[in-house]
């Protein structure tokens, strides 16, 4: 079984992150799908495109505030590494 998992988080400065994944080669992508354990998807707001097969999804809640979640894989070795 996979699973998207859910992380509060607020960014209020959507340029600084764009700024950081470009600077890590990153993309950030605005209104796509993104990519999950096998054929797993999920539309975004916002979507942070991983080197590897999972990416980072972002939901807006608020005007200020954009709530993420973090793809991850079975078993809890999916990407947890952005802080």
């Amino acid at each position: 079984m996979s699973h998207f998992t859910e992380i509060k988080t607020q960014i209020k400065d959507i340029e600084a992150l764009r700024s950081a994944c470009q600077e890590m080669g990153l993309t950030l992508l605005q209104d796509t799908e993104s990519r999950g354990y096998d054929v797993n998807r999920t539309k975004g707001d916002y979507v942070i495109k991983l080197k590897g097969p999972f990416d980072i999804v972002f939901q807006k809640a608020e005007i200020a505030e954009v709530r993420g979640g973090l793809v991850s894989r079975r078993g809890g070795r999916g990407r947890k590494d952005l802080s």
